[in-house]
């Protein structure tokens, strides 16, 4: 498994941007003074957008507007906000699967072999 993910929020960031934009400058030029909320709602309507696109990126991987969507959001991720995870948080989610998996009714597996260092070497 890679640690950057398709549907992180940081694949919002192009079409959000953009959306707002976009409809925030619809609002000025249709309003000579905007009324109060008309920016939260052009906000609102920003996100929706950007996380339906998101959405359908995750859909359509194979589709070069996807991948020109996701581009921005995976340059994030690859650089600044996610980080191969340590020997022992990698311990505390198999243990907590675990747990969750017991709770749950299920049947825990066999123990996996330590191979996520082995996949990264």
């Amino acid at each position: 498994a890679r640690k950057e993910h398709e549907r992180c929020g940081t694949n919002a960031v192009v079409p959000l941007l953009g959306t707002n934009a976009l409809l925030n400058g619809v609002a000025r030029r249709a309003f000579r003074q905007p009324p109060p909320g008309v920016y939260a709602a052009t906000g609102a309507l920003s996100l929706g957008v950007a996380l339906e696109a998101i959405r359908w990126s995750v859909k359509h991987p194979e589709s070069r507007v996807s991948g020109l969507l996701s581009m921005p959001g995976r340059f994030l991720q690859e650089r600044f906000t996610t980080r191969e995870p340590t020997e022992a948080q990698m311990e505390v989610a198999q243990s907590a699967l675990q747990r969750l998996l017991e709770e749950g009714g299920c049947e825990p597996g066999p123990q996996p072999r330590k191979a996520w260092n082995a996949e990264r070497s």
